[in-house]
């Protein structure tokens, strides 16, 4: 645990460098990185290559390809290359459990033993990989040696699948003329590139939300700073924002800025004299906790956005956010005729508060807003509990059957996912707040409140949405929550009948083979999504719109509710 965690309420280090699955946050690279991995696999024999810069998650991304292997796949993880081909042959053997004679066997005695082992395993029906991690290193020599080895098979079928991890001195290597025998049998490769702005915001969200941390403690400047100094790379990611943790924490910050990160840096850097101290600030004063509701209170009178009403009977009559802004009356359940088919009476108390008697600041009303949005997420799906946080809101979901999607994008993500969603607003200085989203109408927005389901304007609204947002979604099958090479029969049979509805094809795939892979990869480019081949919440999520589902609230009124 760091010094911050009480006070920014992690129960974890959320920015640690070990390489834990648990963390691993899938951008567009990172899942393209594995669906060659899962490739790979598939193709049976010769190798697959993995590149990119230190600390871009090379080892993270293999951690977690390792935990979506099936059963029937034998692994022989090397975390570093042997010194020459005896060491690496003797560390194959040793990984795949084999007995070995206590005499010293020659490099060719041990090759026929892998061999023998390797038709045994074919002949039960299992696979094998062997995984070399900082391969940049390779001799040549060892690099032949693997080589060969890829040559044992049947008639059929290659015996034997390797994997290359390293940095780009392996890409470089592997151009060598001494070495096209390795390349020419390279059946897959990609370079990990690191993280997009864009991603980079994604990536810190994700990773505090995994340690149970509220969003929002980085301010828009401080994410562009972090990403600007780290180059996008993860790894450097997660030191700078942990630097600024302790700065903000020192400093007594409600949040991590732009002047903190940069500070971060002098002290990571090692600074111009010896390097950056924090020194840890007294309380702050009156006076300076005036000034900062002055400036939420300015940031949050900025929510001046023009409130239509809906049709008579739609909703309860309200005069708009300003009135919320100064409600001093507690959030009532609402009744709601939302033409989606509302499944139970959504609630939200928008910054609700007395801030102009000053009963109430900006500061406290945002907070206590946060647990009634997270109610009526929840009561779209028919579920009446209160949850205090996003965290308990994914706790109780998933005793409900139901799983939570946290993401970043644009309201053409919002379309495509057809759920309704929680927005994470967030006012200038000020902390966060959250927005029950619960339909679309063209281009304006439908919000529950405490006075009823209003709309916005999606292009006034758009200012105050940082681009992050939660939906609830049903998975297909219990605990089923991604379709991939090795899933179950059942997982796949649905798989093979909800893409039926896309492409018309027959209905028979039992097995994750190439051809039903092929029909994945075409439905996610169909539907704007990364064409990976493998069936994760945003892909589940558009196959289950392709049919009737009964009891699941859309956000866009036009598909009615099915």
């Amino acid at each position: 645990m760091r010094m911050y965690s009480d006070y920014f309420g992690v129960r974890e280090n959320a920015f640690a460098i070990t390489p834990d699955p648990r963390y691993l946050f899938l951008s567009e690279r990172h899942r393209e990185a594995m669906a060659h991995l899962m490739f790979g696999t598939e193709e049976g024999g010769g190798f697959v290559q993995l590149t990119g810069e230190v600390g871009t998650g090379k080892t993270t991304v293999c951690r977690a390809f390792l935990e979506q292997l099936p059963e029937s796949v034998d692994v022989a993880l090397l975390l570093s290359p042997p010194d020459n081909a005896q060491e690496l042959l003797l560390a194959i053997a040793s990984e795949l459990r084999l007995a070995l004679p206590e005499r010293e066997k020659s490099p060719g005695e041990m090759i026929a033993l892998l061999n023998r082992h390797l038709l045994e395993s074919h002949a039960a029906g299992r696979r094998t990989v062997v995984i070399i991690d900082e391969a940049q290193n390779i001799l040549p020599e060892v690099l032949e040696q693997v080589r060969l080895l890829t040559n044992l098979e049947t008639p059929t079928h290659k015996l034997l699948q390797v994997f290359l991890i390293g940095q780009p001195e392996l890409r470089q290597k592997l151009q060598h003329p001494s070495l096209r025998q390795v390349a020419q049998r390279i059946t897959a490769r990609y370079h990990l590139e690191p993280l997009s702005l864009a991603e980079t915001k994604g990536y810190i969200c994700h990773r505090l939300a995994v340690a149970g941390c509220r969003q929002g403690l980085f301010s828009a400047a401080a994410i562009r700073q972090i990403h600007c100094h780290s180059q996008g790379i993860p790894r450097v990611i997660n030191i700078l924002c942990d630097h600024a943790l302790i700065g903000a924490y020192a400093t007594e910050a409600e949040e991590v800025d732009g002047a903190i990160v940069r500070h971060a840096v002098r002290e990571w850097r090692g600074g111009e004299e010896g390097g950056f101290q924090w020194v840890f600030a007294p309380p702050r004063s009156a006076a300076a906790t005036v000034t900062l509701t002055g400036v939420l209170l300015a940031a949050v009178a900025g929510f001046a956005i023009g409130v239509n009403t809906l049709p008579a009977g739609a909703v309860t009559e309200t005069a708009g956010l300003g009135a919320l802004l100064h409600s001093t009356e507690k959030p009532v359940p609402v009744n709601s005729s939302f033409p989606t088919g509302a499944m139970a009476s959504p609630r939200l108390a928008l910054l609700a508060g007395d801030t102009a008697t000053g009963g109430v600041s900006p500061l406290q009303a945002m907070k206590s807003a946060a647990p009634v949005a997270l109610q009526a997420m929840l009561e779209r799906w028919e579920i009446t509990e209160t949850v205090p946080d996003r965290l308990s809101l994914c706790n109780r979901a998933r005793h409900h059957g139901l799983q939570c999607l946290n993401d970043v994008g644009d309201w053409g993500a919002l379309r495509r996912n057809n759920r309704p969603a929680l927005l994470t607003l967030q006012p200038q200085q000020g902390k966060e707040a959250y927005l029950a989203l619960v339909g679309i109408e063209g281009e304006q927005a439908l919000v529950a409140t405490s006075e009823g389901i209003i709309k916005l304007s999606l292009h006034e609204l758009e200012p105050y949405w940082n681009g992050e947002f939660l939906v609830l979604w049903r998975p297909p099958l219990e605990g089923v929550t991604m379709i991939a090479h090795g899933a179950s029969e059942a997982a796949i049979m649905w798989l093979d009948k909800a893409l039926h509805r896309f492409d018309g094809q027959e209905v028979s795939s039992r097995t994750f083979d190439g051809h039903l892979n092929q029909r994945l990869r075409l439905f996610q480019r169909s539907r704007g999504l990364v064409a990976d081949g493998i069936a994760g919440p945003l892909t589940l999520i558009q196959l289950n719109n392709l049919h009737t589902q009964q009891r699941v609230p859309l956000l866009l009124a036009a598909n009615g509710n099915n």
